[in-house]
């Protein structure tokens, strides 16, 4: 369907803009118009994630006023006219992929899309977005829709998009069963990447300074945790691997120090993850030859391809895992600015915003 009519374009919707540091605003926009080969969406759920919190502390550089939120799922409301995606229909359930890559650069034509160099930019009106899922309506390019199965909620499917990113550094690790995985960090991404690396038959070593976070680890299935405050971290790792170091150690919660203890507690021919940013950013002492004659792999994990976000969506439809537990509170988007001062520590989890 086409919008030609009046009335559709000066059709308003609500929307959280971050106007400044620790300042959002709810803000009538024009709802969006969808043009040729997008589909609107009425967005049912967004997570708060790391990225946004940075933006609304300030601590990410992105230029104000924006549009945030890129942890999508919505209702598809209207479809433009030339659709390439003949299957979808108004009601459909959906995850949002919500990264316009530009599909020619050098790293998109290699298959590396979460590299792209020519992301396109959106905007409502004259506010960018930086993906936009803050706010009750958004126009995507049909490639972006994903459908989900009506058994999950729209809670829960927001969280699709971490889980494909989990699942991009997972596939970077080549997980085989039997190896012993070190996750650091078990906030929401090293709680996935548990969830994700159990499955493929791994025994999970989870070091957390939180206790309510280290028992919520061993809830979900982590065979070992620990407090690296209280408990030498490489010395507690090889005790569990009868010397040897872990296999594939994720860093998920990442500064000088992790960094650092993350290539100690490493075995041969392990592989380390850097999966999360360090704010500040921060360097590191590595000794060549220990990675010359062990062998070992030191690498980063960013963001997702689309073939990434469609191995998420077959794996929440399938309930082959759950994310439901990680969904500490929901918040209606009047209150979202309540869900950014609640720090993500202790029983905090993922803060959901539903529209």
């Amino acid at each position: 369907m086409v919008y030609t009519s009046e009335k559709m374009v000066n059709e308003k919707m609500q929307t959280a803009v971050f106007m400044a540091p620790q300042k959002i605003e709810l803000k009538e926009l024009e709802k969006p118009i969808p043009k040729n080969d997008e589909v609107l969406i009425k967005v049912k759920a967004c997570g708060i994630c790391t990225a946004d919190r940075r933006l609304y502390s300030g601590t990410k550089k992105m230029g104000y006023p924006l549009i945030g939120g890129h942890e999508t799922s919505g209702m598809v409301e209207e479809i433009s006219g030339e659709c390439s995606r003949t299957e979808l229909e108004p009601g459909d359930h959906v995850a949002l992929d919500l990264i316009d890559r530009c599909g020619k650069c050098y790293y998109c034509r290699r298959g590396y899309e979460n590299q792209c160099l020519k992301r396109l930019g959106r905007r409502v009106g004259e506010i960018p977005l930086r993906a936009g899922g803050f706010a009750e309506y958004i126009a995507v390019p049909s490639k972006e829709v994903f459908k989900i199965s009506d058994k999950i909620s729209f809670e829960e499917a927001a969280l699709t998009e971490p889980v494909s990113c989990v699942i991009h550094s997972v596939h970077k690790a080549h997980i085989r069963s039997g190896d012993t995985i070190a996750i650091i960090g078990a906030g929401p991404m090293g709680i996935l990447h548990l969830l994700i690396a159990k499955k493929l038959g791994s025994i999970a070593i989870v070091s957390d300074i939180d206790e309510k976070r280290r028992e919520f680890a061993k809830k979900l299935g982590a065979d070992f945790v620990f407090n690296p405050l209280e408990s030498n971290v490489i010395t507690f790792v090889k005790e569990h691997t009868n010397g040897r170091g872990a296999d594939v150690v994720f860093v998920t919660a990442c500064n000088k120090e992790t960094a650092s203890q993350s290539i100690e507690m490493a075995g041969k021919v392990a592989t380390v993850i850097f999966y999360g940013a360090s704010y500040p950013p921060t360097t590191i002492s590595i000794d060549p030859n220990r990675l010359h004659y062990d062998e070992i792999i030191l690498t980063g994990s960013s963001n997702r391809t689309s073939k990434d976000f469609s191995e998420s969506v077959t794996l929440l439809n399938s309930e082959h895992i759950s994310v439901k537990p990680l969904i500490s509170k929901v918040l209606p988007l009047k209150d979202i600015e309540k869900g950014f001062k609640l720090e993500s520590k202790g029983s905090i989890q993922r803060i959901v915003v539903t529209l």
